[in-house]
């Protein structure tokens, strides 16, 4: 069985001035980066992704733009099993989380999920005829647990590690079940079940001023919750025909559905889940398990009613070039147009939710994708800002009020992939056979404001763009830079340069203006045998911070 990998580790000591100098500085970093996959049987693997290091190492140390723009970092190392002839699986892992901005550390570990693909028990093994509903039945089980540690990175390895690690864990259950009724309609059911076990809990209490306190109680605690819905989708079809020497047809598809979801109000005392104090002459419930990362039991009862409908256009036409005139393309007009949302009966005010609104299609072949996202609140909203449970329908026959909307275009542009010259070998040439290509991203997105003396919306609009063009079959430039239109300034901008000389690599980065400021000169062997083998010529940003420099 096979295994491939890499691993770097890199350490660096970086000083300021001179000792004994009012500004002088002596920085200590360290950096891994791992990556490892094997196979240990047709039914087992391992794979590992870890960096993380010095949360200042990437920012000081990298010529990399993804890596010093950065702000959070990831990894995870993971041992999947799957057993034959059965529907468990099992994956052990570690994951860590690393914000450079906050520097802090959340590790994960060990992590445990077992679980079961759904299973029908009811169905018969040897059966003629369509089946029953009853062996239509199906459930799934899932066991999540793991351990965690969250802390800045400057306590990592410190006694103070031990004491904020706590652990929890999760039995999942659902079953649901699939029917077709009246012909055209989908049905389903679902019943879900979840019991949690933490190792603490939160304990509320009030001061002698009548605050309220609150103190971490390391005590096992146990709770569940229970959930039911049931949904019904069908699909509604329009095609409207076009005469002429293409054959135009257009087919609207409509996708309405509609669910009811219930579940009780497990803050109320019969449960037992909650802690419940007099605060401000007001009875409150406070949940003992509220910084549960599985989920703790939900207050408030819901007996919502979800909706949603989705559209989708899509076009055939016949293709002039066929001779036989049997052939037609088929072409998607509009991926996505929909809305949903919910109206909970048991809340005692503002029952319905706020109405997502999503578009999203593809124009020119697929090269230019664009989306469309909108949040519409249907209460009236105050000068202030305050919602009022109040229709704005009620108050001047408007539905509602976009408080957010977000347009996103992504342009993609590039030729086709051209021959390899026979003559030339095609591995050495994988970084230069893309003569060019140009990607740009524009977004656009508004908030609403309600501040006095303010516009309507506020915005921020963005444009991002790369290009890569190969010169010749041995250089090859690239550029990317964006443009702030808010603030009116281009965002961080490098121009990349590569040179192959076969046995050897020529490479220059330069970064023109901005924070980090500088050029980058390589010249290096292409063997990774002697990736260690190169002559480097720089400008460092951090030069500039130097005196005398």
């Amino acid at each position: 069985y096979w295994y491939d990998g890499t691993l770097s580790l890199q350490y660096a000591y970086q000083t300021y001035n001179e000792p004994g100098d009012p500004d002088y500085q002596a920085i200590r970093m360290a950096f891994v980066r791992w990556q490892h996959r094997q196979t240990f049987s047709p039914t087992a693997t391992f794979s590992a992704s870890v960096q993380g290091g010095s949360s200042t190492f990437l920012a000081r140390q990298s010529y990399n733009a993804t890596d010093f723009l950065s702000t959070n970092l990831q990894s995870s190392i993971a041992l999947q099993k799957s057993f034959p002839h059965s529907p468990w699986q099992l994956t052990l892992s570690a994951n860590h989380t690393q914000n450079l901005i906050q520097k802090t550390w959340t590790l994960q570990l060990p992590v445990l999920a077992l679980y079961q693909n759904r299973v029908f028990p009811f169905q018969q093994k040897s059966r003629t005829g369509p089946p029953r509903w009853y062996e239509k039945i199906g459930y799934t089980y899932r066991l999540d647990a793991q351990g965690l540690i969250q802390i800045p990175e400057s306590l990592l390895f410190t006694p103070v590690m031990e004491d904020t690690f706590r652990w929890g864990l999760r039995h999942a259950m659902q079953v649901a079940a699939g029917y077709t009724v009246f012909r055209y309609f989908q049905l389903a059911p679902t019943l879900s079940y979840n019991e949690y076990l933490y190792s603490e809990r939160q304990v509320y209490s009030l001061d002698s001023a009548g605050g309220l306190q609150v103190r971490r109680d390391r005590r096992l605690t146990a709770a569940r919750d229970f959930s039911a819905s049931v949904s019904l989708t069908t699909r509604l079809y329009g095609v409207r025909y076009f005469r002429g020497p293409r054959a135009i047809a257009l087919r609207h598809t409509i996708i309405p559905t509609l669910a009811l979801q219930g579940r009780p109000d497990f803050s109320r005392p019969g449960w037992g889940f909650y802690q419940r104090l007099t605060l401000q002459g007001r009875e409150q419930a406070f949940n003992p398990l509220q910084a549960g990362f599985y989920g703790s039991p939900p207050a408030g009862r819901q007996a919502a009613l979800t909706f949603s409908l989705n559209n989708l256009l899509e076009a055939r036409y016949k293709d002039l070039r066929d001779t036989t005139g049997k052939k037609f393309r088929y072409l998607s007009l509009l991926d996505n147009f929909g809305a949903s949302g919910s109206y909970n009966f048991a809340a005692d005010s503002f029952r319905l939710s706020p109405i997502a609104l999503t578009a999203r299609t593809n124009l020119l072949g697929s090269l230019l994708n664009l989306n469309y996202t909108a949040t519409l609140d249907p209460y009236r909203i105050d000068s202030g800002g305050v919602r009022r449970p109040q229709y704005r329908w009620n108050v001047d026959r408007r539905i509602g009020t976009l408080t957010q909307m977000n347009w996103a275009l992504v342009l993609a542009l590039q030729p086709g992939r051209p021959p390899t010259p026979p003559d030339e070998n095609e591995e050495a040439l994988v970084f230069f056979t893309l003569p060019w290509r140009i990607d740009l991203s524009y977004n656009l997105v508004g908030v609403r404001q309600f501040l006095p003396d303010s516009a309507k919306y506020r915005w921020t609009q963005t444009l991002g763009f790369s290009a890569e063009v190969n010169l010749t079959r041995f250089w090859r430039v690239q550029v990317s830079s964006g443009y702030d239109f808010v603030q009116k300034r281009l965002s961080f901008t490098s121009v990349n340069l590569y040179r192959d000389l076969h046995c050897w690599e020529l490479s220059f980065n330069w970064i023109p203006f901005g924070p980090r400021q500088s050029y980058f000169l390589t010249l290096s062997a292409r063997s990774p045998k002697l990736q260690d083998l190169r002559i480097t010529k720089r400008r460092d940003w951090q030069d500039r911070f130097v005196r005398g420099l």
